[in-house]
């Protein structure tokens, strides 16, 4: 964390203290923690790799991983 941008750093202070307040559904939980966690594992493969991907690509990359993980991990009951 001590490579990433200071606002990125606040945004997650935000983004933690708001999934503590703020209660949603398990499927928009799920979708809230994944977004945020492909922004935070692109941000920091921006400190290591840099060609020939972009932020976008590293982004929908890991977003596209964490989903199938999340969907393979979820039961059909929640």
């Amino acid at each position: 964390m001590s490579h990433f941008p200071p606002w990125a750093i606040a945004v997650a202070g935000v983004v933690s203290a708001g999934m503590s307040l703020w209660r949603l559904s398990p499927w928009a939980s799920r979708a809230w923690l994944i977004a945020v966690g492909s922004f935070f594992f692109a941000q920091a493969t921006t400190i290591f790799i840099n060609v020939p991907f972009t932020w976008p690509m590293r982004f929908a990359f890991c977003a596209v991983l964490l989903s199938t993980l999340t969907v393979l991990r979820v039961r059909g009951d929640e």
